[in-house]
């Protein structure tokens, strides 16, 4: 999944790495939001 995404968009390994922290931890501080909005 990774090495199709690296080879559409010609980045390096750093940059996937760091790209998919930041999109995991949006999500994470998404899901915790919906999370807390529905207690």
């Amino acid at each position: 999944m990774v090495e199709d995404c690296m080879r559409e968009k010609n980045i390096s390994f750093e940059d996937a790495i760091s790209y998919l922290i930041s999109v995991g931890w949006k999500a994470h501080r998404l899901f915790n939001e919906v999370m807390v909005s529905k207690k």
